[in-house]
C-alpha cells in the first residue's frame, strides 16, 4: 500500500448547499470518466490492483466518509459510505 497524490476532485462554487452531490475525478490532470460523492480527497492509496480514495464532504460540521475503490482502469469497483454524517472514521 503506497500513498499517492495523482488524484484530485472537482472543485464547486457557490453555497455549499446548492453543490451537487457528485464530483469528477482527475487523475494526473486528465478528467476521468468517474464521479465520485464528495468534495475533498482526504487520501489515496496505489496496491498493486486497485486504487483506493478516502472521500469526505469538506464540511467541518459533518464527519462523512465515502470509500471509493477503482480498478487500475479507473472503473470504480466497490465504495462504501460511513452515513448518516455523525459516524466517524479512523484511519493511520
Amino acid at each position: 500500500m503506497i500513498a499517492i497524490d495523482n488524484f484530485s476532485i472537482e472543485t464547486h462554487e457557490g453555497d455549499y448547499e446548492n453543490r451537487p452531490l457528485k464530483s469528477a475525478l482527475y487523475f494526473n490532470d486528465k478528467r476521468l470518466n468517474v464521479k465520485v460523492s464528495g468534495y475533498v480527497i482526504e487520501k489515496q492509496l496505489e496496491m498493486p490492483s486497485y486504487f483506493m480514495l478516502l472521500v469526505n464532504w469538506g464540511c467541518p460540521f459533518e464527519e462523512g466518509c465515502e470509500i471509493v475503490v477503482l480498478s487500475k482502469g479507473f472503473k470504480i469497483i466497490g465504495s462504501y459510505s460511513f452515513t448518516p454524517f455523525y459516524h466517524s472514521y479512523l484511519y493511520p
